[in-house]
């Protein structure tokens, strides 16, 4: 039987001949260099603008009434028409004796002349017209009776012998005559339901040849010059909205001549100084110039609203920043292809895509790590591969 091999003795001949063995030269362990992309800083001017609702309201709805009971004579405008503004103009009293003066061949009869004092009617643009026939009527025979009242006084004051009572009575009937006169011209003012302000009518409740009622509703109309922009503005905003600044708005629902949607610009005229209690929002209105009246009231647009804006701000991307807790750093490009930490930066403003750098712990000049920096540390080995704000090289590369 064959004797055993001593494992010892076996396993001095495996070291011995692997000794002996030809070696691989040893080689030196290259340091890990991290690929990233750079930035250079540089100020820049931001704006921080925040998108509100906008909601277009007429500035007021007026409500068009008869001043007294009546037949509409006149009501010639229908829904959705412009109401131009109107008024009863003053009427200014004129004498028979002057306007017969002014106007030779007429007589003292002469309707022309008994209804001098109703001219300033004849061309009102009034929204509605009440029956007043029966008033101008009336009105002539008192105009008349006043005429004839101014003549009778006149004698009298001609006369040497009239005394103070027969003076005093002719006075008297002037003044009962004039006081007529004024009474139904008011009435007759008042059957002319007058606009105040150019609009829109909206609604309409009555027609020519219907009786009304004192009082009673004829129609509204919308007033759409200026139009009332209406936004509720946050309240950690309210700073950014000042009576007299304007506002860009844009309006989805009305397209302009191109097809666009419109832009227009409205100038705030108040803010609010109290809150909403629940939504703890203020309330502010703004006024667009609407003399065409082709903006439509009820309609919503948007408006951006500029909450913050630095001319020169220092800004990184979002992707530069190293959250360690409550703790926020980033990484600079130093010399020997190395990166520095720097630590507890204070941010400013912040979008989707860039944060404003506050403090001077990163200055203008500095090549901040905007990619890679989540696997950095301090001293770490890098090797650029992109750096968009580098000088560009004498052949056009950068």
């Amino acid at each position: 039987m064959p004797r055993a091999f001593p494992v010892a003795v076996l396993a001095l001949v495996v070291f011995s001949a692997a000794a002996c063995a030809p070696q691989k030269p040893p080689t030196e362990h290259e340091a890990v260099r991290r690929n990233i992309a750079v930035q250079t800083i540089s100020p820049r001017p931001i704006e921080i603008r925040v998108k509100l609702p906008v909601t277009l309201k007429a500035r007021e709805d007026i409500e068009l009434r008869a001043a007294q009971a009546g037949t509409i004579l006149d009501l010639p405008f229908e829904e959705g028409q412009i109401v131009p503004q109107s008024s009863v103009p003053k009427a200014a009293w004129i004498e028979a004796d002057e306007f017969v003066k002014a106007n030779p061949g007429l007589g003292l009869t002469d309707d022309a002349v008994l209804y001098r004092n109703l001219a300033h009617l004849a061309s009102v643009p009034a929204f509605a017209r009440m029956d007043d026939r029966a008033l101008r009527t009336n009105f002539r025979e008192a105009q008349a009776q006043y005429d004839a009242a101014t003549r009778g006084l006149n004698r009298v004051l001609s006369y040497k012998d009239s005394t103070e009572a027969q003076i005093d009575t002719a006075r008297t009937a002037r003044v009962g005559a004039r006081a007529n006169c004024d009474r139904l011209l008011h009435m007759i003012e008042d059957a002319y339901v007058t606009n105040p302000v150019r609009g829109i009518l909206n609604r309409r409740l009555h027609r020519s040849g219907e009786y009304v009622n004192n009082g009673e509703l004829l129609g509204m109309v919308a007033v759409l010059d200026p139009m009332v922009a209406v936004l509720n503005v946050p309240e950690d905003h309210k700073e950014a909205v000042k009576v007299g600044a304007d506002l860009d708005i844009t309006i989805r629902s009305v397209n302009d001549n191109l097809g666009k949607p419109v832009a227009i610009k409205a100038r705030i005229r108040l803010v609010d100084q109290v809150a909403h209690a629940t939504t703890h929002t203020f309330r502010v209105e703004a006024d667009i110039a609407n003399a065409d009246l082709k903006l439509p009231a009820g309609v919503f647009g948007t408006t951006q609203l500029l909450i913050y804006s630095q001319p020169a701000a220092l800004t990184v991307p979002l992707t530069a920043l190293k959250l360690k807790g409550e703790r926020i750093s980033l990484f600079v490009l130093a010399d020997g292809g190395k990166v520095k930490e720097v630590q507890d930066i204070n941010v400013g403003h912040m979008t989707s895509d860039w944060v404003e750098l506050l403090g001077d712990k990163v200055r203008q000049g500095d090549r901040v790590v905007v990619m890679g920096a989540q696997l950095l540390a301090d001293a770490d080995l890098v090797t650029v591969r992109q750096d968009p704000t580098a000088t560009p090289a004498k052949d056009g590369r950068s």
